[in-house]
């Protein structure tokens, strides 16, 4: 098993008290989507394309909620991501 999946399976039970960062549509299309429109006002096309694909986005992903899982987020787990801290400050 890879170290990815065996993060994974350890993580399928995880609970904090501490509060979480809520990785969500709000988050990863409606705020980029506030901030962009404003710089668009020059080009109304633009602005309604990137609207329209936000509602599409939306949608798509309505349509299959109840089946999408949610855990815990590890980030990046490509080696070129990770970092290696070693004594005295060597890093791999």
């Amino acid at each position: 098993m890879l170290v990815g999946a065996h993060l994974h399976e350890a993580c399928d039970d995880f609970s904090s008290v501490h509060p979480r960062f809520a990785l969500d549509l709000f988050h990863l299309v409606d705020q980029p989507l506030k901030l962009a429109l404003p710089f668009l006002e020059h080009r109304p096309g633009d602005q309604k394309y990137l609207e329209e694909l936000a509602n599409r986005i939306r949608q798509k992903i309505g349509a299959v909620e109840g089946e999408l899982d949610y855990g815990f987020c590890h980030g990046d787990l490509l080696w070129r991501q990770c970092r290696l801290r070693w004594p005295k400050g060597h890093d791999v």
